[in-house]
């Protein structure tokens, strides 16, 4: 079963629609760390309701309890087996899915949030046996996996440290190891992975040779699609 939520719409400011989804820290700058944007970042419509406006470009609607009772009513209508649920998403999607790794560890066996780091100073780790799959690229400067100011002055987490993070939080190895996929080589398609990491969990971080779209190869076939699925089905929750 395959499931696509929509995030929340809105207008602000008169101005056309927009869609977002609330990852708990894109809506809530400053942070832990101070601002979550430089000083010439691009200002982007949100809701009045959502507070200040510095470094805000998200709705304030509680996205994570949403996912949870979408699981739940999907739970009640179909046989689901909650050993294997899974999530995955882009961008702000993926910032959303990190979310859930964070706030909902117990609904799902694993995530592969792409493309979509948290804003600096909202990191967080599983509290509960998780896989985790971060998919990043070189050249994104959207969201930036190496770390620094976005291309709109927006400040998110290193995937580096996003790995560690959640590394420790699954008692893994320090030291990182090739995570071999079928796409190894294409566009600069390379994974690593933390080791022995306890209940069998594994924390993967993959990146490649492209900026801030899904990984595609010269022709515009997403390749990375199956990596992750690949992923996702050596993964279940523990009994």
């Amino acid at each position: 079963i395959a499931v696509y939520p929509q995030s929340t719409r809105y207008r602000a400011d008169g101005s056309r629609p927009v869609s977002s989804w609330n990852d708990g820290a894109c809506a809530s700058s400053p942070g832990p760390e101070g601002p979550t944007c430089t000083a010439g970042s691009v200002q982007y419509p949100f809701p009045a309701k959502c507070g200040p406006a510095r470094c805000n470009w998200c709705s304030c609607v509680d996205d994570v309890g949403f996912v949870a009772a979408m699981l739940d009513e999907i739970e009640a209508a179909y046989c689901i087996n909650t050993r294997r649920v899974y999530a995955t998403g882009f961008s702000n999607g993926g910032m959303l899915v990190q979310r859930l790794a964070c706030d909902l560890p117990d609904r799902f066996a694993a995530v592969a949030p792409s493309h979509g780091q948290l804003h600096v100073g909202f990191n967080c780790a599983p509290t509960e046996p998780l896989s985790v799959m971060s998919v990043w690229g070189t050249r994104d400067r959207v969201v930036p996996g190496a770390g620094g100011a976005s291309s709109d002055g927006y400040l998110y987490t290193p995937v580096a440290e996003v790995t560690e993070l959640i590394a420790e939080s699954q008692q893994c190895d320090t030291a990182d190891t090739v995570y071999s996929s079928p796409t190894d080589g294409e566009r600069g398609w390379a994974c690593t992975q933390r080791a022995k990491c306890a209940r069998g969990r594994q924390v993967v971080a993959c990146s490649w040779n492209g900026g801030h779209s899904w990984p595609a190869n010269d022709d515009g076939v997403y390749f990375a699609h199956d990596t992750v699925w690949r992923f996702f089905k050596k993964n279940r929750k523990p009994r």
